[in-house]
């Protein structure tokens, strides 16, 4: 291990943290106090799942992990960004931001140059990940909407009788009330 990966992965948990109130900063105003401050995972899921994934992201990205075990530790995070609704652009601002994060964190470690433009990469490649996530979950989201409006009109057309039985009737084009 690098001597820059094994001050980072020293540190993980205070760039952690930092990079969870930087995720905490790109929603809107209006919960990030409670986000932040509720410890409880019961009465603040939301916020629980942005420290365990921030903790669950640097550990792995610090260790050098897989692409498929960035993958299942970002999901949670990437899941939660999608069902708000933001786009794209806005629901990933805060990956590149662990970049700054990190930067903070090192400091005065000249001798990371090297270290430090391939963990640069390894952020970028955890943003197009996250992106194909993001862009999976909407997929889903909008075939869950798409499904339940053809449900709601199935049922609204069958309780005004808009709607016949399969059978012979059917076969031979005649609808319901013709002779």
């Amino acid at each position: 291990m690098s001597e820059l990966l094994a001050h980072l992965h020293a540190r993980r948990e205070a760039i952690a943290a930092a990079w969870q109130k930087r995720m905490m900063a790109t929603l809107p105003h209006a919960g990030q106090g409670f986000l932040a401050t509720s410890r409880d995972p019961l009465m603040n899921p939301m916020g629980a799942t942005f420290r365990t994934g921030a903790s669950r992201v640097t550990e792995a990205l610090f260790s050098g992990a897989s692409r498929e075990e960035l993958e299942r530790r970002i999901d949670d995070l990437i899941h939660l960004r999608a069902v708000q609704g933001l786009p794209p652009s806005q629901a990933l601002a805060f990956i590149p931001e662990l970049k700054n994060v990190i930067r903070e964190e090192v400091g005065e470690l000249v001798s990371c140059g090297n270290d430090q433009a391939e963990l640069d990469r390894a952020i970028d490649e955890l943003l197009y990940l996250s992106f194909d996530i993001y862009v999976r979950c909407r997929e889903q989201i909008f075939a869950l909407r798409v499904r339940s409006m053809r449900d709601r009109s199935y049922k609204l057309m069958e309780r005004a009788g808009l709607l016949w039985e399969e059978g012979p009737e059917r076969e031979s084009g005649m609808n319901r009330g013709e002779p």
